[in-house]
């Protein structure tokens, strides 16, 4: 009798280019690699979509085998264990209105003073443990509300990364009317990952192994150029 195939549980918020659910079917950068992984390492999976802080729960409680794109975090890897390969990585830039003609020459005590938008429970960084206690803060609950204290003027810049901008400006007609200041406040990268009881953590260093081939032979880059077409930035 032949083998059963291992199957392992998904937990993902949608994230634009990486993980979506169209149609009713899961898509995106990471959905691409997950099946080439999946075909070379003989297993099945799914992808529940549900909002990000129930993902996070749902790993915590060891109800899921991993989440899909998670940045990193010292809490989190509490719970969680880090494929060593990104799937993804994003620049985080200050954005402001251009007709505010703003300018920033990269230094954090240029900021001072200066108002900001930022969303509940994100993870900031250094730069904003730097800068928390100099800056006026309104905080908001969606990138949308970001961008639309943004558009009325409301805030001086808000921070948000060069992959999902794009929507929330077309969103707002504010294409071509913001300034993305450099350099990237800060970079993240989105790992695969598993939960600490999960035997897909004997999977990740596969993973791995299979991330680098793909990079070295250029097929990483080509996937990327897919699904990321609508980033700002290509990473």
């Amino acid at each position: 009798m032949a083998k059963s195939q291992p199957h392992f549980v998904f937990a993902s918020a949608q994230f634009l280019g990486i993980t979506e659910q169209k149609s009713g079917q899961p898509e995106g950068l990471a959905i691409a690699l997950l099946n080439r992984l999946s075909q070379r390492f003989q297993f099945t999976y799914e992808v529940q979509y549900v909002p990000w802080k129930r993902a996070l729960q749902m790993a915590k409680q060891s109800k899921v085998d991993g989440i899909i794109g998670a940045y990193y975090s010292e809490e989190r890897a509490g719970y969680l264990t880090y494929a060593k390969q990104p799937i993804y990585e994003d620049q985080f830039v200050l954005i402001s209105l251009q007709s505010k003609n703003i300018q920033w020459r990269g230094e954090l005590s240029e900021l001072t003073g200066r108002s900001f938008a930022l969303l509940r429970s994100a993870l900031y960084g250094e730069w904003y443990q730097k800068t928390s206690d100099a800056i006026d803060i309104a905080v908001v609950s969606s990138l949308l509300q970001q961008f639309e204290l943004l558009s009325v003027g409301r805030v001086d810049f808000i921070v948000n990364n060069l992959r999902t901008s794009p929507i929330q400006l077309k969103k707002l007609n504010l294409e071509g009317k913001v300034t993305f200041h450099q350099p990237a406040l800060a970079t993240r990268k989105g790992f695969f990952t598993a939960t600490k009881t999960s035997k897909l953590v004997e999977l990740l260093p596969q993973f791995d192994r299979y991330m680098q081939t793909l990079e070295s032979d250029g097929l990483l880059q080509q996937l990327k150029t897919r699904y990321l077409k609508s980033s700002l930035i290509l990473n």
